[in-house]
């Protein structure tokens, strides 16, 4: 499947002089690739919402529409197809590559995930809430790609599954060894290159979770 469009991402940790706090002495940079070619409503939720996201944990995002030169990015691809296309199993919605250089989301997995069909997910009423889900998902498996090692939280963002419940809530926790792992991460990354031989984190669905 050819890539048919692609947006850029920046994602920048405010910087001070020598001596700042941990929470504020890195950078870190993604390319957002759409090939999935979302609608536009869709797309800047999902955008914000990454961006809200990262700043509780201490990240200034912003958005940009190429990548910058000079600095290792991180593409994460937005691919409107199952799980099964990416060789996941089915009740999965992302994967990426810790420390590694690239992450997938199956837009079609997490439309599944929210019980709700392309049609409907497009809608003017429905594409902000379709589009803060899809920015969670993006979220988690960015700290996957970018944190130091680090195993799935209990609750909140970094819980090993996101069920339509969580996605669609009105706001979603960190907790604070998930908060930490990625900062450090993004700290130690200038200095550590990305690698792309490490097996890939997946985040499932939560099959169990009630819907309300």
């Amino acid at each position: 499947m050819a890539p048919r469009a692609a947006a850029y991402l920046v994602l920048v940790l405010a910087g001070r002089a020598a001596g700042a706090e941990t929470d504020e002495a890195a950078t870190a940079r993604l390319i957002w690739r759409d090939v999935a070619r979302l609608p536009a409503r869709v797309s800047a939720s999902a955008q914000e919402e990454v961006a809200r996201l990262y700043a509780v944990a201490g990240v200034r995002a912003a958005w940009v529409e190429r990548n910058e030169p000079g600095a290792p990015a991180l593409s994460v691809f937005i691919m409107d197809v199952e799980s099964a296309w990416l060789r996941l199993p089915k009740d999965v919605m992302g994967v990426s590559r810790p420390r590694g250089d690239a992450a997938w989301i199956a837009y079609a997995a997490v439309l599944r995930t929210l019980k709700i069909t392309r049609k409907q997910a497009h809608r003017a009423h429905e594409a902000a809430a379709v589009g803060r889900a899809l920015g969670r998902v993006i979220a988690h498996e960015v700290v996957h790609a970018l944190a130091l090692p680090h195993t799935h939280a209990e609750h909140g963002l970094m819980r090993a599954r996101l069920g339509r419940a969580a996605l669609l809530a009105d706001a979603i926790e960190w907790d604070d060894p998930s908060r930490r792992a990625l900062l450090d991460g993004l700290i130690s990354a200038a200095a550590v290159p990305p690698t792309t031989s490490a097996a890939p984190a997946a985040l499932a669905q939560d099959t169990d979770e009630a819907v309300p």
